[in-house]
């Protein structure tokens, strides 16, 4: 199994159509499940859930980030109409499914008896699109990142996934928080356009961006995301979580516990900004 940043690559089919159509399914929204022959993974670990995965196309190239929600084995003749489905390739029945994976795993023996590691996949982010488009359904729902064109939040995702926090509903997502650590105290404009500058071990989270789809504020929902960052960031060992905020906000955000230091000296879209520190 291949890893990046402790992150999965994951190469689904062969390289070429067959990847190119499975590819397509993920993006769209159409394949929220896969499967693998339990036997062809040897000594490698099984997927784990909560497991974050790079989606590569035929090229080779990062096009997504996904992450593993369940993780089953089940008997190659228990596999269900309802997975049979959610693999996204049109199956339209069970057979159709067993004959197009025997067909695939046609270099191992296979019986009904054969285990096989069910897997299901949340699309968290395509990368070259901003965060907030990770879903087709999501399209309407938020605005894009303040002032952060698209490959700068791709590099993001891809570099420190694990610093983005999403809320989804059935409706796409609803909030989300993004950042990334470093040994630096302060948050600095520069830091917005240098992915690379990200210290997996760093003392602070910085919060580059929090956001709530405009029909949903005033539920809580940018609480229950940046609460989660903030268990996250204490749970990694980190000092604590540093971000600038315009003046009508400095009373939200102490309200979580950060503390007002004053003016930054950020011009991030040319505005005055405070920053503001929660420490551990």
């Amino acid at each position: 199994m291949t890893e990046f940043n402790g992150f999965t690559l994951g190469e689904y089919g062969l390289p070429g159509p067959l990847r190119d159509e499975l590819v397509a399914a993920i993006l769209a929204g159409a394949k929220t499940a896969t499967s693998s022959l339990h036997a062809a993974y040897g000594d490698e670990p099984l997927p784990r859930v909560g497991e974050g995965e790079i989606l590569l196309d035929s090229a080779g190239a990062p096009v997504a980030v996904l992450r593993t929600t369940d993780v089953e084995l089940r008997a190659f003749g228990d596999i269900d109409a309802d997975f049979a489905r959610a693999e996204g390739e049109g199956f339209t029945d069970v057979a159709a499914w067993r004959a197009a994976h025997a067909d695939f795993w046609r270099e191992h023996p296979l019986s009904d008896a054969s285990l096989v590691v069910t897997q299901r996949i949340a699309l968290v982010a395509v990368l070259g699109q901003p965060i907030t488009r990770a879903h087709p359904a999501d399209a309407a729902a938020l605005a894009r990142l303040e002032a952060a064109p698209p490959a700068q939040v791709a590099a993001r995702v891809a570099a420190f996934p694990e610093c983005h926090w999403v809320l989804r509903d059935d409706a796409g997502i609803v909030a989300a928080v993004s950042g990334f650590a470093t040994n630096r105290r302060d948050l600095t404009d520069d830091m917005y356009a240098d992915a690379a500058a990200h210290e997996p071990d760093g003392a602070w989270q910085m919060i580059f961006s929090v956001i709530t789809d405009p029909a949903r504020r005033g539920k809580g929902l940018a609480t229950r995301v940046l609460e989660r960052a903030i268990a996250d960031s204490r749970a990694r060992g980190r000092a604590g979580l540093v971000l600038t905020c315009k003046d009508e906000l400095v009373g939200f955000y102490a309200r979580l516990g950060f503390v007002d230091e004053g003016t930054s000296a950020s011009t991030h879209g040319g505005v005055a900004w405070h920053q503001m520190r929660l420490s551990f």
